[in-house]
């Protein structure tokens, strides 16, 4: 109900007021959900860059232990043989329990 201190065509305006509103909420919301869909694709860009190095760090440093057990066998290889004995024999007790 308009009260009389309210001129006419006032309702009208603030009708076209709440829509406008009510349009830049909308937009706003859009926003925010391509912002949060931009940041969603930034980390996982940088996921999968952290995950390849991690993969690359992880293979230099198992060919870096893969020479230094090729190097200890060419230098030692009675011992080699006792150590895969040996975990032959712990392998074996384990698994026949």
């Amino acid at each position: 109900m308009a009260s009389k201190s309210q001129k006419p065509g006032t309702e009208e305006s603030e009708a076209a007021g709440r829509e406008e509103i009510e349009a830049q909420i909308a937009r706003v919301r859009e926003e925010l959900a391509a912002l949060g869909a931009a940041i969603r694709d930034y980390g996982s860009d940088r996921l999968r860059g952290a995950e390849m190095q991690a993969v690359e760090d992880l293979q230099r440093q198992l060919a870096t232990l893969e020479a230094g057990v090729r190097r200890k066998m060419h230098d030692q290889p009675l011992q080699m043989l006792g150590l895969a004995a040996l975990a032959g024999l712990v392998l074996g007790l384990v698994l026949r329990r």
